[in-house]
């Protein structure tokens, strides 16, 4: 199951602001045994809305979103096909 990005942010701001490495594996058990934290795992959301693209933006295909073959080359006759 993804994490939700704010519940990112939580983590870090617990482990940042530790003094020492017993007080952020104490405070990261804490939040873990939280009501609002079991209460995310059980729904699989927040309170907050998701926020889901509709539309994805479209990729570095080229101008049009497609991708552009090279120019072609002179058109050669048979002649001097023949030469070569």
């Amino acid at each position: 199951m993804p994490m939700i990005p704010w519940m990112y942010c939580v983590i870090a701001s617990i482990l940042w602001e530790s003094d020492s490495d017993e007080v952020a594996f104490r405070k990261l058990n804490e939040f873990s045994e939280s009501v609002e934290f079991n209460q995310i795992l059980m729904t699989g959301s927040s309170s907050e809305e998701d926020q889901v693209l509709a539309n994805p933006l479209p990729g570095k295909a080229g101008r049009w979103n497609k991708r552009r073959g090279r120019k072609p080359g002179p058109k050669r006759s048979d002649e001097e096909i023949a030469a070569i």
